[in-house]
């Protein structure tokens, strides 16, 4: 339940982002009591550049995990982060073109894209996680997907 107003100009927008955004909310609390209960996360967000629409965030987001064509939950996903082993996982969550969730041993993957704007919203379980050191890092992911 959301309670409150919406003020400015942009209140039908705002709105908007509110009802596609709350199914991804929900969904995240839903993985997160199922596979990672009690535990604490490390919370990351990083914002990548503006594209021209959210069909292109997207595509681009399905390259960079290695997903191609309809993507359905249970895909398995694969993508490198920094150099590092690669990160496997499976898509929990899918409300494209505006979210898609991956699953890993390790965390939940929450992607974002709006209007042409790309973010990340996970949260990290692996102990000793260096919040600013993951978030430079996802910026760069971001960066380098879209370049």
């Amino acid at each position: 339940m959301h309670s409150g107003f919406l003020g400015g100009d942009d209140w039908e927008s705002e709105y908007d982002a509110l009802k596609k955004g709350d199914p991804m909310y929900l969904r995240t609390l839903g993985q997160y009591v199922t596979h990672f209960a009690g535990r604490t996360g490390v919370p990351v967000t990083a914002f990548g550049p503006r594209q021209g629409d959210e069909e292109r965030v997207c595509e681009g987001l399905k390259r960079g995990l290695g997903l191609s064509g309809t993507v359905t939950e249970g895909d398995l996903v694969r993508f490198s982060l920094d150099g590092v082993a690669p990160v496997e996982g499976v898509v929990d969550s899918v409300l494209l073109p505006s979210f898609l969730g991956v699953r890993t041993s390790d965390g939940l993957y929450r992607f974002v894209g709006r209007n042409g704007e790309v973010a990340v919203g996970h949260h990290i379980f692996t102990p000793g996680v260096d919040r600013e050191q993951a978030e430079l890092a996802w910026q760069n992911w971001l960066v380098q997907l879209y370049a």
